[in-house]
């Protein structure tokens, strides 16, 4: 604001251009000396070099209003990013609830037709650890679907063996999931 308190002087380039134009000094801009009379006060910000110049304000708004977009999306992404975690171990969790399931009523129908310990039976020592969990529940589902003709999702014995094809073992994993699901 120095510079707009102070009367420009011939060291100015501006004011040496004003001259060579005809202005004089204390009268308005313009062919008949009716322009404005005082130097256009920019308000604003002041720019990299110190000065203030039209424009800067706005500039600095836009800035501001960037980087505030910038923070709500990348707060936005963090949160889709924890829903996402949470909703891959709620998953796993159920992949792991329905695998116990199928493999007890495994163990219960096996036992039933007096069918001695197999592999996919529950065990006390958890030696199946190794083998992940979406392996054994979909495993323990074509066992139970076809050795025992049994849907552990209805809790029904079905009548049709034509019934059991890989696209039944896929749905009855997808609705077992869905049903230990815990939100």
């Amino acid at each position: 604001m120095d510079g707009i308190e102070r009367p420009l002087n011939a060291e100015n380039k501006g004011y040496e251009m004003l001259l060579k134009m005809g202005w004089k000094q204390g009268k308005g801009l313009g062919k008949e000396q009716t322009g404005r009379t005082k130097p256009i006060i920019a308000a604003g910000l002041k720019n990299d070099r110190g000065r203030t110049g039209i424009g800067v304000l706005e500039a600095h708004q836009r800035a501001i209003a960037n980087l505030e977009e910038a923070k709500i999306q990348l707060e936005q992404e963090r949160m889709n990013e924890f829903r996402n975690v949470l909703k891959f171990t709620a998953t796993c969790r159920a992949v792991t609830k329905a695998a116990l399931r199928a493999r007890h009523a495994i163990q219960t129908l096996d036992e039933r037709r007096h069918i001695t310990r197999h592999i996919l039976w529950p065990s006390e020592d958890n030696e199946e650890e190794h083998i992940p969990p979406h392996v054994q529940l979909h495993a323990s589902v074509a066992y139970l679907l076809n050795i025992h003709c049994y849907s552990l999702y209805r809790g029904t014995f079905l009548i049709d063996k034509d019934d059991l094809i890989e696209e039944r073992i896929h749905d009855e994993v997808v609705h077992l999931i869905e049903d230990t699901f815990e939100y």
